[in-house]
């Protein structure tokens, strides 16, 4: 499952999939301190870039059409953010 960030996706000049979002460790945007999200929000529809109907402007769900930066953002906490960041740093 492809995991995003609505927040980074809906401030990237050119929206792009991250690689880290690819790992089941990420739960979290450590820049925006936002739960990453794993499916689409409107019809929980797994996230297949690929086969999208969005724009390289605003990338969108497969199945219904919902552009995924328009994702409610679901905030984390401060102990979230620091462990994500502590994950990262053990793993390099």
């Amino acid at each position: 499952v492809l995991q995003y960030c609505p927040a980074c996706l809906a401030t990237d000049r050119v929206p792009h999939f991250r690689r880290r979002w690819r790992l089941a460790l990420d739960a979290a945007c450590v820049e925006h301190g936002v739960r990453l999200r794993d499916g689409c929000w409107s019809c929980g529809a797994v996230v297949a870039p690929l086969a999208g109907t969005g724009t390289a402007a605003a990338p969108a769900c497969h199945r219904c059409g919902a552009v995924l930066p328009e994702a409610p953002r679901q905030p984390v906490g401060a102990l979230a953010r620091t462990r994500q960041r502590v994950l990262w740093a053990m793993l390099r």
